[in-house]
Formats: structure tokens, C-alpha cells, sequence
């Protein structure tokens, strides 16, 4: 517990001094732009891994009993 009040007031603290007038200033980095391909690969791949992943559930899945009512 006195671990993380000192930590959260040396946070509260770092934080009061990042709005004086003097504090250096980070740029923003500039936006990446999309990559349409590798979103199209991963959506077939989770559809694959879906597909085989119900596949191995039919196969380990018991079977029902028709005996029962």
C-alpha cells in the first residue's frame, strides 16, 4: 500500500508539471495509413480456423443416445 501512494504522487506530480508553460511538447506522430490486404488475409484465415475448429468439434462431439426420450 505505501508503495503505490508514493508511485500515484510521483504520477500526480509528473502530471501537474506537464501543463506549466515551459514543458516540452511531444508531436503528434502521423496516422498509418490502412492495410486492406492483411485485414483480407486475416478474416480467410479466421474463417479457416473457424471452419476446422467446428469440424474437430463434430468430430469429438458424443453422439446422441436414440434410446432416449
Amino acid at each position: 500500500m505505501p508503495t503505490s501512494l508514493l508511485l500515484a504522487k510521483q504520477g500526480t506530480v509528473a502530471l501537474a508539471h506537464s501543463a506549466e508553460p515551459g514543458a516540452p511538447v511531444v508531436e503528434d506522430r502521423p496516422r498509418r495509413a490502412r492495410r486492406t490486404a492483411g485485414r483480407a488475409r486475416a478474416v480467410r484465415t479466421r474463417s479457416a480456423l473457424a471452419g476446422a475448429l467446428h469440424r474437430v468439434a463434430d468430430a469429438v462431439a458424443p453422439a446422441p443416445d436414440a434410446t432416449a426420450h
